[in-house]
């Protein structure tokens, strides 16, 4: 299997130019545990396993500029104020809030096609 590089990952996705490399390769070690050899081709397990990182970069990266763990929807600065998503719980259905980025939300997709939903009768 395909693994990407911090490299790979800071091209792919620039938005995390700035990101530590050591940052992005823990991100890949657990994305890894996500997408395993039993996904399609090499290409699309390279693929989905870098969707995944960016997902998980993302949220921290949202959670940390909150101050708070949580994600900023809406800043104003006269009279500050500063209102934040409501968010669920992580479930064991969704424990990794897949819709929370426009990266999971791409690996969902990623997913369903290669891991499709099987009919028992």
């Amino acid at each position: 299997m395909q693994i990407p590089t911090s490299l790979s990952i800071k091209n792919r996705f620039p938005v995390f130019a700035n990101v530590p490399d050591s940052v992005v390769e823990f991100a890949i070690e657990e994305a890894s545990l996500v997408v395993d050899g039993s996904w399609g081709t090499a290409t699309e397990q390279l693929l989905a396993i870098s969707y995944v990182v960016a997902h998980f970069l993302m949220v921290g990266i949202q959670r940390m500029e909150s101050g708070s763990g949580q994600i900023v929807s809406s800043e104003r600065i006269g009279e500050m104020s500063i209102s934040y998503l409501a968010q669920a719980v992580p479930t064991l259905k969704d424990p990794y809030d897949w819709a929370t980025t426009a990266f999971g939300v791409r690996y969902l997709s990623i997913l369903q096609r290669n891991v499709p939903a099987i009919a028992v009768v």
